[in-house]
């Protein structure tokens, strides 16, 4: 196979630049979205920790792309075939080929590589049956090389510039993407959409029926009974708990780019992202407004914050606090979180240094825009020279989102869910080229392949889950992406209808 990105090893600094622009990151969509490209790792939920950095990138300067088992860069040169073990070397030799020999003394988020990692790599980890049917175009994986990003802090309101300098020949293409960016925060302007929802409309959502056009891969009667196939498996001794789903599907999809602002803006998350590609002679986007952090990488510490358990939020003050405390107290949901907890921390032992890895918060409640979570953190130190290929081999896909055990729960997973997963529960992010790693896991997350919309949601499946429960919490997570396709497509109607 190609040893491609051995051949451009390069040497480069990080430059950074601060940018004075008042705007809001919402302001880019439209220009950016008018690039090669475009990538929006999008905090549209301010957090001083977890909701502070938003990065913007275009142009990018080489690509990766996994389909059926073959590794191809941007130049369609076949980099692994069919070869598990070539799949992830190639991976780490185009994550590596960039050496940085000098950087500013803090670099929230440097140039690299920005994408997915769609669930179905975990076969690429684990040998596992493959049945489920692959019915879109969408790449297994799909990840682009930014020499340049847009980078805006929210907690500081303010706007840097951050750019690779080559020291010897650049990459292909080096340095136009820098100029773009810069370009299209000088002409960005806000917009009224941008503003985040009421808690009037926050309200009034949580009261609307789901899109009527979304149809199911199951119906409830089929759903509630892969449920109940779970406890059995789980009563039978073969897991703990499983993580199933439902992937709805949307015929008539409306403009990504329109459906992402009303999802960030209806459910606004700290590790939202708007992807967009073309795939198999199509444009296809993924759009996410995911609460939740899968693995987060700074000077060799490694943190990671499961999600586990799930409570509709009604917009009423006594129903929501009843909902709370409800969750605080739900020995099942405790004990889902305690269980991914314990796997979590099996998966991070093997990449980080013995003794490090620790729960430094076992459960926290926390408040999103149309649900609560019970989440947990688990930290750990790695080992020298364990970069983030072999940190992502070691814990893909990430635990809250199969089972544990997690290779068996991911057999009964590919046994009753009758479509593959693609993006969904894979996880969407950004790998520095000075090694440093921010990724989410996808969900809340809409994937547009040419005319379709696909929205999956899922449950953790443990002993004393009841079917028609489970079945109820999947469309409470569905609810706020369905709505924001819902929305664009009124706004579409009466710009059709008004002649606009």
């Amino acid at each position: 196979m190609s040893n491609h990105f051995s051949m451009l090893a390069s040497e480069a600094r990080i430059v950074r630049e601060p940018i004075r622009a008042d705007c809001m990151p919402g302001a880019l969509l439209d220009e950016l979205s008018r690039s090669d490209s475009p990538a929006l790792l999008d905090s549209t939920a301010l957090h001083e920790q977890h909701g502070r950095y938003t990065i913007a990138a275009c142009r990018p300067v080489e690509s990766l792309e996994l389909v059926d088992g073959v590794l191809t860069d941007g130049g369609g040169n076949i980099l692994a075939d069919h070869d598990n073990r070539a799949i992830w070397t190639a991976l780490d030799q185009a994550m590596s080929a960039v050496t940085v020999v000098d950087q500013p003394d803090y670099v929230p988020y440097a140039p690299g590589w920005i994408g997915y990692v769609g669930y179905e790599v975990g076969r690429h980890v684990e040998r596992l049956p493959g049945r489920a049917v692959r019915d879109t175009r969408i790449p297994d994986m799909k990840l682009a090389l930014y020499d340049a990003l847009l980078v805006y802090d929210a907690v500081e309101r303010s706007w840097s510039l951050v750019r690779l300098v080559f020291e010897d020949a650049p990459w292909p293409g080096a340095g136009t993407s820098a100029e773009a960016l810069r370009a299209m925060l000088g002409s960005a302007v806000d917009s009224p959409v941008d503003s985040a929802p009421t808690r009037t409309e926050r309200a009034d959502a949580a009261a609307r029926p789901l899109a009527a056009d979304a149809r199911s891969a199951f119906t409830p009667q089929q759903y509630c009974q892969a449920v109940g196939r779970c406890v059995e498996y789980i009563a039978a001794g073969d897991i703990f708990q499983v993580n199933l789903s439902q992937r709805f599907t949307l015929p008539a999809c409306p403009p990504p780019l329109e459906i992402y602002r009303h999802l960030r803006r209806r459910n606004p998350a700290w590790y939202a992202a708007y992807l967009s590609f073309s795939a198999g002679g199509q444009t296809c986007s993924v759009l996410s407004s995911s609460p939740e952090l899968f693995l987060a990488v700074r000077g060799g510490h490694v943190t990671t914050r499961p999600i586990k358990g799930t409570r509709p939020r009604s917009g009423q003050p006594a129903l929501d606090a009843e909902a709370k405390a409800d969750l605080l107290a739900s020995p099942k949901d405790n004990a889902e979180l305690a269980m991914i907890i314990d796997l979590l921390r099996n998966d991070l032992g093997r990449v980080c240094r013995y003794g490090s890895v620790r729960v430094t918060d076992p459960c926290r409640l926390e408040t999103h825009p149309t649900v609560f979570h019970l989440v947990g953190t688990v930290e750990g130190d790695l080992y020298d020279g364990v970069g983030p290929v072999q940190l992502l081999r070691a814990t893909f896909p990430g635990g809250s989102i199969t089972g544990a055990p997690k290779i068996r729960a991911m057999e009964i997973i590919d046994e009753l869910e009758p479509t593959a997963r693609g993006v969904y529960t894979g996880c969407i992010g950004h790998v520095g080229v000075n090694g440093e790693c921010t990724w989410n896991i996808a969900i809340r997350t809409i994937v547009c392949d040419g005319e379709s919309a696909y929205v999956q949601v899922g449950g953790g499946i443990v002993a004393d889950s009841t079917p028609q429960a489970e079945y109820c919490e999947t469309l409470d997570k569905a609810r706020a992406m369905l709505e924001a396709i819902a929305e664009t497509q009124t706004v579409s109607r009466m710009h059709a209808g008004d002649g606009s």
